[in-house]
């Protein structure tokens, strides 16, 4: 099948995040499979990748042109929206997986392209619908996590195909030397000042904070304020080299404050037997299962600082999670090959939907 994935938003490297780790990794291994898979995100102007990219636009007098650099065609266009019927015209996609931007809008102008249309809900991010996907005839749905579909389902009465995030065990495994208490994306949403918090009543563990996000100048000093307070804590930059991360990682901290649909940091973490302490709400407890201790970011911090002093202490209690965390990454519903096929069929079953109500409206017109 020729699959194009669709972000109204940047893309590696000019953003990283949990959608387009997993756009990748799907990406290449359905070219693996024998199938044809490209991308399609927004260009923003900065950095050498915006460098690069306005000058093969000029080079080739043509704003859609392929990049492969990351294993499979990435088209990057100023606006997505506009680009629609040109990628439908020279790519021709069996199917397209619409993932970030205005879901709603996006959806409907492949479908009125006749190009069989999933949508791939990664978040609780409600306004990115940007419109009522009741109002869409025909498009399928891709939720992230039983959480996310279900609260699809409450609000909208769709009905979900559920694909966790894409994960290559290999990719993420290490043998974790177990050196600091590790906080991945230090922003006020993911739980910044609960984990400060944590970490000023523990002075004895050393935390490493890693940014993931690109922080607005305000809130990266406010991160540098708070780091000045805190010296157990270390700072860390954005890196793709996450083995690097978790090799000296012993807990992963995940203290979110917002509605998680999974939390992808969760998993890589798991796959080293690295357990969790982190929030019990959204889809945290699906993606933590066993292999971590769930608390309430919004409760007393006391029982935060207890769980981390005695997973950092408690050698039984820690190799006790530990391999529960191990365990609950070798899970079925996260094995590669059982999301491959089911992503398949979620595209076929996108393809047999437009055929049908093709062939409808070709029987009507006859009659």
């Amino acid at each position: 099948m020729k699959i194009l994935f669709t972000l109204d938003a940047h893309y590696i490297p000019q953003v990283s995040g949990g959608v387009e780790s997993n756009t990748h990794e799907l990406a290449l291994d359905l070219i693996k499979h024998g199938h044809e898979a490209s991308v399609m995100c927004r260009l923003s102007h900065e950095g050498l990748t915006g460098f690069k990219t306005r000058a093969l636009m000029k080079l080739f007098k043509n704003s859609f042109v392929a990049q492969t650099s990351l294993g499979y065609p990435l088209y990057r266009q100023w606006s997505v929206p506009e680009s629609v019927p040109q990628s439908v015209r020279e790519l021709r996609p069996d199917v397209v997986i619409i993932q970030k931007g205005d879901l709603v809008p996006l959806a409907r102008m492949f479908k009125q392209q006749g190009v069989p249309t999933l949508i791939y809900l990664h978040s609780m991010e409600f306004q990115d619908l940007n419109g009522d996907p009741r109002s869409l005839d025909d498009v399928g749905y891709i939720a992230n996590s039983r959480y996310t579909a279900r609260r699809y389902q409450e609000l909208y009465g769709i009905e979900s195909t559920v694909i966790p995030p894409y994960f290559h065990a290999e990719r993420y495994r290490v043998e974790r030397r177990g050196k600091n208490v590790t906080f991945i994306n230090p922003h006020p949403k993911k739980g910044r000042d609960l984990a400060f918090e944590i970490a000023k009543r523990c002075p004895e563990i050393p935390f490493t904070f890693v940014i993931s996000w690109s922080l607005p100048r305000e809130m990266r000093k406010a991160l540098d304020e708070k780091l000045k307070t805190t010296p157990n804590v270390t700072l860390r930059p954005q890196t793709a080299n996450m083995k690097s991360i978790y090799a000296r990682a012993k807990i992963l901290l995940v203290p979110s404050m917002w509605e998680e649909a999974w939390g992808r940091v969760v998993t890589e973490a798991q796959f080293s037997g690295i357990p969790v302490v982190g929030s019990n709400r959204a889809g945290l407890p699906e993606s933590v299962g066993p292999g971590g201790v769930l608390l309430d970011p919004e409760g007393p911090l006391e029982p935060w600082v207890e769980a981390v002093r005695r997973l950092w202490s408690d050698e039984a209690h820690y190799q006790e999670l530990s391999k529960a965390a191990l365990e609950y990454s070798k899970r079925p519903e996260i094995d590669p090959a059982v999301e491959i096929d089911a992503l398949l069929e979620a595209a076929k079953d996108a393809v047999t939907k437009q055929s049908g109500r093709e062939q409808s409206k070709a029987s009507a017109k006859a009659g």
